[in-house]
């Protein structure tokens, strides 16, 4: 629990102890689904994903992939050829792009999970307002 005022000269002379060892990928990944990992795992704080939250963040990563894959099987299909393998792969692709926000906001690395309306209401009306362009002067 923090305490209030000013900090003693002696808590000052502690230095708190923190873990900065970031969580590895796991060795049954795809080198793809790996890379997804160090970079979804690099973009948040050290010590952001503890021991429980590995699962998710294993089936976000081959999810963020099997879509990547699924748009790719979409560019190369031709709509007025083949509409309904065209259909099967938008409908995938769809419930990719679900679990993928699912996954994403369970582990909160969406702005959504992580920061509450009012205060992104807040800091909103307390950033600067763009200047003014010439004509509107």
């Amino acid at each position: 629990m923090k305490t209030r005022g000013r900090k003693s000269v002696s808590s000052l002379a502690v230095l708190p102890i923190t873990n900065d060892e970031r969580p590895i990928p796991p060795r049954d990944l795809t080198k793809e689904q790996a890379h997804e990992w160090q970079s979804i795992v690099d973009a948040m704080p050290a010590d952001h994903f503890g021991r429980e939250t590995h699962p998710l963040l294993v089936e976000l990563c081959a999810t963020v992939t099997d879509s990547r894959c699924i748009a790719d099987l979409l560019r190369q299909c031709s709509v007025s050829k083949n509409f309904e393998r065209y259909k099967q792969l938008t409908g995938m692709r769809e419930r990719a792009l679900k679990t993928i926000l699912q996954l994403s906001t369970a582990l909160r690395l969406t702005n959504q999970a992580r920061v509450r309306a009012e205060n992104a209401a807040t800091a909103v009306n307390n950033a600067p307002h763009q200047a003014l362009m010439p004509w509107e002067i």
